[in-house]
């Protein structure tokens, strides 16, 4: 069985499709399903793949009727059985025209965008809801049953919650395109007797304002473009991170959270983590105030009480084999 996997990402968009594709990818290689993905051409999608062990193809056009002809040429020429989607950039008649092309096509949306036509749906949020989708023809494969993590975050984790915490993680995703983390560091680095670990992605085009916003501030790291996310998250004590798919794997390792809306595809998650009190909402970017941060993160600092709750919440979410479950029944319906 040969696999196409079509996602997109990029400095506006995040990296979050190609992340969670890039854990399909692996799953699927490593049970001898062979895979080539295709994206829209972007230096932030380009960096990530050199940096990985991954068959690629990115294609330049940007209207989808442009985009047809080269991608039927890539279909046809890799004889492809199975195409997976995972991109905001596409339409129902768009989806139509790559089934007529392959044996299968499954989808993976967050939002309810539009009614699929493929043979399989994954929708891997755990807000996800059947009676959302209208096609009687789909199998559907929602929830946190199939939760999408990269290997990393499979295993469970033990995690100590601390008297008060010590150790901060700040993460705003692959792109920081809103420029959250300079306004976060300047807010936060007046709080004495804390560890500030910032991550500092591939995709940040704001490094020199991070750097500048760090000044006079005392025990801040600036972190990289890490190659262990796992380890920098179980070490912390809480974090603060865009409320993008990175909440999932903090979820999974049970770390205390504040997290930031950064995009409206963000919604629903950030939503249901604030109604279920999983997570402590902080609200919209631009609607940040640095006093309301501050006292959210004294707060959650200083008593372990609620530090214990969140991390015992967030650990019952997800299904860390999700990656193994969908997988496991596209090799039982299309082998």
């Amino acid at each position: 069985m040969k696999v196409l996997i079509r996602a997109d990402g990029g400095f506006n968009v995040g990296m979050g499709h190609i992340i969670r594709c890039m854990a399909l990818y692996d799953e699927l290689i490593k049970n001898n399903v062979e895979c080539i993905f295709v994206s829209r051409k972007d230096k932030v999608v380009e960096s990530y793949f050199k940096d990985k062990k991954v068959r690629y193809i990115l294609i330049g056009s940007i209207a989808l009727e442009g985009e047809k002809i080269e991608i039927e040429n890539i279909i046809k020429n890799y004889n492809t059985d199975v195409i997976i989607t995972d991109s905001y950039n596409i339409n129902e008649e768009y989806l139509l025209f790559l089934k007529s092309l392959s044996r299968y096509l499954i989808s993976i949306d967050d939002n309810y965008l539009f009614n699929y036509p493929s043979d399989i749906i994954v929708n891997p949020n755990i807000y996800a809801e059947r009676k959302k989708y209208n096609n009687k023809d789909s199998k559907y494969l929602l929830g946190g049953q199939y939760c999408i993590l990269r290997d990393e975050f499979r295993k469970r984790s033990s995690k100590n919650i601390k008297v008060k915490a010590e150790n901060i993680l700040i993460t705003m995703g692959g792109t920081d395109v809103n420029n959250v983390t300079p306004f976060i560091i300047k807010a936060i680095k007046k709080i004495h007797e804390i560890n500030i670990n910032v991550i500092v992605g591939k995709g940040f085009e704001n490094r020199e304002l991070i750097e500048e916003s760090c000044k006079n501030g005392q025990n801040i790291k600036l972190i990289y473009n890490p190659k262990d996310m796992r380890i920098l998250m179980e070490n912390t004590d809480v974090c603060i991170s865009s409320s993008g798919s990175t909440l999932y794997e903090l979820a999974s390792l049970g770390v205390p959270t504040l997290f930031v809306i950064q995009a409206d595809n963000q919604l629903r998650l950030a939503e249901y983590m604030e109604k279920k009190q999983i997570m402590i909402n902080l609200g919209w970017y631009y609607n940040l105030k640095e006093k309301e941060l501050l006292y959210e993160l004294i707060n959650i600092i200083d008593n372990q009480g609620i530090r214990l709750k969140l991390s015992a919440d967030s650990k019952k979410l997800i299904n860390v084999d999700g990656v193994k479950n969908i997988v496991k029944k596209i090799i039982q319906y299309f082998l």
